[in-house]
């Protein structure tokens, strides 16, 4: 049992397991990627579309997503320079999660970049809206929380890590849920908080 709990502990954390496996299982892995790119088409193609969720919130929240003056001055982080990241993001994800992981088949700068990205923008989007708490309404505030299901899908992922087409459905899922949620929430200040100056 204790070696089961290492193993799933062992998949979540580490930034490669691939890496970890000796050449001939990865490539194993490397041609079971291929053939899942092949088998799976849509959802492949759905999943590599899905990295791009972030770069549309962010373009929304530089041009269309409004939010009051005393939002702004109360955000943990510049909207403005959060919302330049998420663009960034999209594009990495999809460097790192298909072109490295699908094309390539080989870790490199985007993975590296994505490990570094992803897990800061996670956190600071939790905790940004969560330091809004004086400032929303309980069902925006319930709605802030959600943002916490965002870490438990990737875990997910990493546990469904070469499980096809599991892979493709909880991955799109990651870069999907976040975003999402993010956007309901700031639509929800738009509406009960109305106000001009924009994000």
């Amino acid at each position: 049992w204790s070696s089961t709990v290492l193993y799933y502990v062992r998949t979540i954390l580490s930034p490669d397991p691939e890496a970890l496996e000796p050449p001939k299982e990865q490539r194993r892995l490397h041609k079971l990627k291929y053939q899942a790119r092949m088998q799976y088409p849509v959802l492949f193609a759905i999943y590599s579309m899905s990295c791009f969720t972030y770069t549309m919130l962010g373009v929304a929240m530089l041009t269309s997503l409004r939010v009051p003056k005393y939002f702004r001055e109360q955000s943990l982080i510049n909207p403005d320079l959060f919302a330049s990241l998420l663009i960034i993001q999209g594009f990495v994800s999809c460097w790192a999660d298909v072109y490295e992981e699908f094309l390539v088949f080989k870790t490199g700068v985007g993975t590296f970049l994505d490990q570094i990205l992803a897990p800061t923008l996670t956190v600071l989007a939790i905790l940004a809206s969560l330091y809004w708490g004086p400032l929303l309404t309980p069902g925006e505030y319930n709605v802030a929380l959600m943002l916490l299901l965002g870490p438990v899908v990737f875990a997910m992922t990493r546990l469904a890590a070469n499980v096809f087409p599991h892979k493709f459905i909880l991955h799109t899922a990651w870069h999907v849920s976040m975003p999402l949620v993010a956007s309901v929430l700031l639509e929800s200040i738009v509406v009960e908080h109305p106000g001009d100056v924009r994000f």
